[in-house]
C-alpha cells in the first residue's frame, strides 16, 4: 500500500490524493480534480479495449471487470421485473449508477428520482418523500407532490435509506404495503405507482439485530439484493474511471484534454 509520504511526493508527478483510508471513486475523483492542472497530454495509453461501455440512455458506464460485467448482467435481468432492489456496497462504488440501470431496463416510462437519505434534516423527510399541504408547518406557503408522486409511473431511488429516522421508516413501510401516501397536514390516501430501489453502505442485518432499522422494511426493499465490489477489488476500472473523471472535469473548465500521467495513476492503482 502506498504510504501517505509516497503519495504526497507524486504531487510533482501530476497527482494528489486525499488521505483516505480507501481508494473510492470520491477520494479518486478529488485526487483527479487535483491533478488536472498538472497533468501531461498523451501520457497515458488507453484503456484495455477489453472494456465494455454500457449505455443506459442518458448515461454510460464503463465495465471491465468480470465482477461488474455480471453485476450488469443482473442488473438488466432485474429491469423488467416489478422486484424492489437493494443495492449494497461502499461509498463510491457507483450505487447510483447501478440504480439508475435498473430503471432504465425496466418498462417505465416516468422518470428517475434519486434521492440522499442522509442529506434529509429528518424534520423534513416526510415532507421531501410524501409531500406537503398549505399551511402543515411553517414555510409551507404551498401544497407540494412528494418524491413518491413525482416520481409516478417511474423509479424512486432511495440512496442510504439506512439512515432513515425510525419514523420515517414505519411511514415508508406502509407506502410499500398500501401503495399509498399521505401528505403531511393532509388525511386523504393518494395512490402511488413507483419502481423502488434503495442502497446503503450498512450492513443492514446488524442494523436490524441492533434495533436500528426493521426487519419488515428490509423484507420489502430487498425483493432482489445486489452487490457492488468495492473499487480494490477491481483495480482494472481504475484507469477507466479516473480517465473518465479527469475528461469530465476538462469539458466542465473548458481546458485542453490531458491525461494522467503513468506514476500518478500507478500510486492510484497501488494506494488501498
Amino acid at each position: 500500500m502506498a504510504s501517505l509520504r509516497a503519495v504526497n511526493d507524486k504531487v510533482r508527478g501530476g497527482l494528489a490524493l486525499c488521505p483516505s483510508d480507501a481508494c473510492d471513486v470520491d477520494t479518486m475523483l478529488v485526487a483527479v480534480r487535483n491533478a488536472a492542472a498538472t497533468a501531461e497530454p498523451g501520457t497515458f495509453a488507453e484503456a484495455s479495449e477489453a472494456a465494455t461501455e454500457i449505455q443506459l440512455g442518458s448515461r454510460s458506464v464503463m465495465v471491465l471487470d468480470p465482477a461488474m460485467r455480471r453485476v450488469y448482467g443482473l442488473l438488466e435481468r432485474l429491469g423488467p421485473t416489478s422486484l424492489p432492489v437493494l443495492i449494497l456496497g461502499e461509498t463510491g462504488v457507483g450505487k447510483e449508477n447501478a440504480a439508475y440501470a435498473v430503471h432504465h431496463y425496466s418498462k417505465r416510462a416516468g422518470a428517475f428520482h434519486a434521492v440522499n437519505c442522509a442529506s434529509i434534516a429528518e424534520s423534513l423527510a416526510e415532507s421531501e418523500l410524501f409531500g406537503h399541504e398549505r399551511g402543515a408547518f411553517t414555510g409551507a406557503v404551498s401544497a407540494k407532490a412528494g418524491l413518491f408522486e413525482s416520481a409516478a409511473g417511474g423509479t424512486v431511488f432511495l440512496d442510504e435509506v439506512g439512515e432513515l429516522s425510525p419514523a420515517i421508516q414505519a411511514k415508508l413501510l406502509r407506502a410499500l404495503q398500501e401503495k399509498t401516501i399521505t401528505r403531511v397536514g393532509d388525511t386523504r390516501e393518494r395512490a402511488i405507482d413507483v419502481r423502488i430501489v434503495a442502497a446503503t453502505r450498512r450492513n443492514l442485518d446488524e442494523e436490524v439485530a441492533h434495533g436500528r432499522f426493521r426487519d419488515d422494511l428490509m423484507y420489502r426493499l430487498a425483493g432482489a439484493k445486489v452487490m457492488l465490489p468495492p473499487l480494490r477489488d477491481r483495480r482494472c476500472e481504475i484507469p477507466l474511471l479516473a480517465r473518465k473523471f479527469l475528461e469530465a472535469f476538462c469539458r466542465e473548465h473548458d481546458r485542453p484534454r490531458k491525461e494522467i500521467t503513468p506514476d500518478a495513476m500507478q500510486v492510484l492503482l497501488t494506494y488501498s
